[in-house]
């Protein structure tokens, strides 16, 4: 896989299997991570902070945090948070209802470069938005197509 050193990918998800191995895909190819909850539940909270742990093993920077991305504005607040700690905002990767949450306009300071929508059966996935239909593939396949989006 071509490298993604440099790169900073934000992830807003449960903490998920399927978030662990994007993660931990996307941290072996070289980017640096930030990883949020889509609510503000203590499980959600454990397992992004396990996460972000897998990746600072891996040697990646990463941070978790809690958020409920429901609100428009606190998930314009990672991704500020995200710049400030990390240094930039490459892609966002997120479930579709809260990819269509994330800025797209590039002078809010916010909006990442690439915003990808982990779109199920029924679902649409915001305009701006790079689909990924996942029903019916495994954790690693989506993993792989998050990663191959990146590097394309």
């Amino acid at each position: 896989m071509t490298s993604l050193r440099g790169k900073v990918i934000a992830i807003v998800g449960t903490g998920s299997a399927r978030d662990r191995a994007i993660a931990v895909t996307l941290a072996e190819a070289g980017a640096d991570i930030a990883i949020a909850t889509e609510e503000a539940l203590a499980a959600q909270e454990f397992a992004t902070a396990s996460i972000a742990n897998e990746v600072w093993a891996i040697g990646r920077e990463q941070f978790s945090a809690v958020l409920d991305a429901s609100d428009g504005a606190a998930v314009a607040a990672f991704l500020r948070e995200v710049r400030q700690r990390l240094g930039r905002l490459d892609a966002v990767v997120s479930p579709a209802p809260i990819a269509g949450r994330v800025p797209e306009k590039r002078d809010t300071g916010v909006a990442p470069v690439v915003r990808i929508a982990l779109v199920e059966r029924g679902q649409a996935a915001a305009g701006g938005t790079l689909p990924i239909l996942v029903e019916g593939m495994d954790d690693a396949g989506v993993a792989a197509a998050v990663a191959g989006l990146l590097v394309a």
